[in-house]
């Protein structure tokens, strides 16, 4: 993968991080210059389309493609317009929230990930066809996606912005893009970064794993209809994708545990935390999803904020971001700054505790804690100068080198 598009990631990731700084400022000053709703959903695209899509378009591309086709100029140029889309939500988002430019960007990135789609379905070599499945699953994910993101538009010329139908609509783009694009690219890529190409020892076992993923895919996106419209059929789909879910999480685990523990036990220490770190994120959110069964958690999961924002984040930072930067520095040979990564995880560990306890409170009415905001700019800073620290010493270090050992194609 090319130096510099590491560069764009980390840079995004960076924006998306000082800029959920600043919105986290604006509950302990006042600050006239941010729209509140309009920063947040510059975050949030930033965060989503300019982190988790590009590292995922970057590690796909590197791990999946032959080497001749790599550097072709269809992935280098979709790249860089994909960029483009990015730094015009940046700017657009905050300063008019959803709007005639930031619209028309967003509907760029949306176009550029169906030629991503297109380009990678046709160039995909794993060399095994199951892995083939597991990918092209996620690529289809994040296609049924955007049809959430394509019916907000009828939906607010018929119905209006404030119905349920279209919450209903955002939440099945967000569902299907952290559920099913996001974290199936992420095991897939892990699977990969085992060592793990080949499924014929795991044989029925593997397409099972695969039919109970994909039915909880499905089957969990009735977590926001039962919240929206309070049938118990939704209510009972929901919880019967949540029991798929964990069977398959722990499945995988079962499975490839071997390939894993191998492949861990023989990397720096640096390396073994990201990759448990992630692994630790990823099996709490399961649990928490389990905890979905019981009405008042399903209540309390759509109406405490603190509790929804510290679930998106427990997902995006610790397990989609802990094992992106895990394959990044790891399949490139940079070496890390381990103040950087000390606090990146300590920021993220602050804030999700954080973030839960003060969730839990307000769910059972005991009030806020002390200084609560002001401790969770401060643990937000540690999160924003670890990654800070990540992209500075990859601009400066010269010292990147490509393993060849591990590189799939040469």
């Amino acid at each position: 993968m090319r130096r510099s598009w590491t560069k764009v990631v980390l840079f995004n990731f960076l924006v998306a991080a000082v800029m959920g700084l600043l919105l986290r400022m604006v509950f302990i000053w006042e600050i006239s210059w941010i729209d509140y709703r309009n920063w947040l959903h510059g975050h949030s695209h930033v965060a989503l389309l300019g982190w988790a899509y590009l590292l995922s378009y970057a590690l796909m591309v590197d791990r999946l493609v032959p080497k001749g086709k790599q550097n072709a100029s269809y992935y280098q140029r979709l790249f860089y317009i994909t960029q483009l889309s990015v730094l015009g939500m940046m700017v657009s988002f905050p300063i008019e929230g959803y709007g005639p430019v930031s619209i028309s960007f967003s509907t760029i990135h949306i176009v550029g990930s169906y030629f991503f789609v297109y380009g990678i379905w046709r160039d995909m070599r794993t060399g095994d066809q199951s892995l083939n499945y597991w990918f092209r699953m996620g690529l289809c994910c994040m296609v049924i996606s955007t049809l959430g993101v394509l019916a907000i538009g009828p939906i607010m010329a018929l119905i209006g912005k404030g119905s349920m139908l279209y919450q209903a609509a955002i939440q099945f783009y967000l569902h299907f893009q952290f559920n099913g694009w996001f974290l199936t690219v992420a095991i897939g890529l892990l699977m990969i970064f085992i060592g793990q190409r080949k499924f014929k020892d795991t044989g029925n076992k593997f397409r099972l794993f695969l039919g109970l993923y994909v039915a909880s895919i499905l089957l969990t996106y009735f977590h926001i209809l039962f919240w929206a419209y309070g049938h118990s059929v939704f209510y009972l789909l929901n919880s019967a994708g949540v029991l798929f879910q964990a069977i398959a999480v722990g499945m995988w685990i079962g499975m490839f545990w071997k390939s894993i523990k191998v492949t861990i036990d023989g990397l720096e220490k640096i390396a073994k935390y990201l990759f448990y770190f992630g692994l630790f994120s990823l099996s709490l959110k399961v649990l928490l999803q389990i905890a979905l069964v019981t009405p008042f958690a399903v209540e309390m999961s759509t109406t405490v904020r603190p509790l929804i924002v510290g679930y998106i984040h427990l997902f995006m930072i610790g397990a989609v971001s802990a094992w992106g930067l895990l394959m990044l520095y790891h399949w490139l040979k940079v070496d890390y700054p381990v103040w950087a990564l000390a606090c990146w995880l300590l920021g993220f560990l602050g804030t999700e505790a954080l973030l839960f306890v003060q969730g839990g409170m307000y769910a059972f009415r005991l009030g806020a804690m002390p200084a609560y905001h002001e401790i969770l700019w401060a643990a937000s800073c540690l999160l924003v100068l670890g990654v800070a620290g990540q992209l500075v010493y990859l601009l400066f270090n010269k010292r990147v080198l490509l393993n060849k050992q591990l590189l799939p194609f040469t």
